[in-house]
């Protein structure tokens, strides 16, 4: 009886013992009431644009880590239609995705964005620099494609741009106008 159904009513999931799928096989075992409607998963994450299931501290386990490290909670989760287990943190700060998990090799993110964006593979003189600093940011505003290597860090005046940018929307009393 491979294929045999849970013997309760409106349950669809395979038998397991004692004519009881899994789940009601377990309640049965804890002496819990086998009608009991399935759980789901709890609350969602308490960002609004989120439909992710809560982790901690009402936050789903992507916003949890950011607001865990400090990092900005509003930027969109990134998830580029890969399935999960594709995704990993480089020992050099950058993001690497698996962009075929049936084959081997990993891409940093942000050149995978970038490829995309252009709809070529980048050229061996290419390099794809972050405007902020943040090399997890891959979002392809913050993104620039440069014909050289570069070397590390941020220009000046895109660090003055950005810190301009982010005054403006959280503490546009700190800006002064300039010096005539």
């Amino acid at each position: 009886m491979t294929n045999a159904l849970c013997t309760l009513d409106g349950c669809d999931s395979p038998r397991l013992a004692k004519g009881l799928c899994g789940m009601h096989y377990a309640r049965a075992r804890r002496g819990r009431p086998l009608d009991a409607p399935k759980r789901m998963g709890g609350r969602p994450c308490k960002i609004a644009s989120c439909d992710k299931r809560h982790f901690g501290k009402g936050f789903c386990k992507t916003h949890y880590h950011r607001w865990y490290q400090g990092r900005d909670l509003d930027r969109p989760v990134q998830a580029y239609d890969l399935p999960l287990g594709t995704r990993r943190n480089t020992s050099d700060g950058y993001i690497a995705i698996k962009t075929n998990p049936g084959r081997k090799g990993w891409i940093k993110e942000h050149r995978y964005v970038m490829e995309k964006k252009l709809g070529r593979s980048l050229e061996s003189d290419e390099t794809v620099h972050h405007i902020n600093g943040d090399r997890t940011d891959n979002r392809i505003e913050n993104l620039e494609l440069w014909n050289r290597s570069h070397q590390p860090g941020q220009r000046v005046e895109d660090k003055i741009a950005y810190a301009l940018k982010i005054l403006g929307r959280y503490a546009p009393e700190h800006l002064r106008p300039p010096a005539k």
